[in-house]
């Protein structure tokens, strides 16, 4: 398959805007829990430099400033990703369409292939249908031609042969004990439905072999 040159670029993107937020969202969280101590150490400050007839000290107080600076830098900054990145990727809509069209054209000459293969598969299944049918039909003019007759002189029952190795083209599902090579509705549901043979397809598979 093509490399997807612009998928790729853009996952590229998004893995690195994670990488940033998650960076950033660790530094905000950090930044926070600073700014509650330091808030904190202001205010004590502050008290004390009431007992002790002191001026409070202005460092605690810059730093505090500072630091809420940096959270809003950096929440301003987090907040921002989300809008580069969409930025980014619209930039790449025509690009996207162009590897998406050829993407599915590719898929569909791999389907084209494979459902001819699947078509070739019915069209033989249903050649032995066939085949079974005047198989059968023959066999029972032989047997009516060979035996109805002379089962009758020596006083043998009857026997139609028209019930002997019978299929049934309108079996709705397989029967434990009456299996058949026949295709069956649920068979085919249980394939395209749920990906694998039924348990009796699965129990018989060489039930006509030697």
């Amino acid at each position: 398959m093509k490399e997807l040159k612009t998928i790729k670029k853009i996952n590229n993107i998004l893995d690195k805007a994670e990488k940033r937020k998650e960076k950033l969202a660790a530094r905000l969280t950090t930044l926070q829990a600073d700014e509650k101590a330091l808030f904190e150490a202001v205010q004590d400050d502050f008290n004390a430099s009431i007992l002790d007839e002191r001026e409070p000290d202005k460092k605690l107080s810059s730093d505090l400033e500072k630091l809420r600076g940096e959270i809003e830098n950096t929440s301003f900054q987090l907040s921002q990703i989300d809008a580069v990145v969409k930025n980014e990727i619209e930039k790449q809509k025509e690009a996207v369409q162009e590897e998406r069209k050829e993407y599915l054209a590719e898929k569909g000459e791999e389907f084209r292939q494979f459902f001819d293969e699947l078509n070739e598969a019915k069209l033989a299944y249903l050649s032995k249908v066939i085949e079974y049918k005047n198989k059968h039909t023959e066999f029972e003019r032989d047997f009516n031609r060979t035996f109805r007759s002379i089962s009758k002189r020596v006083g043998l029952r009857e026997i139609d042969p028209s019930y002997q190795y019978q299929l049934h083209a309108f079996q709705r599902m397989q029967v434990d004990g009456h299996y058949t090579p026949m295709l069956t509705p649920d068979e085919i549901r249980e394939a395209f439905v749920e990906g694998k043979l039924t348990r009796l397809t699965e129990k018989n598979k060489a039930a006509f072999k030697k």
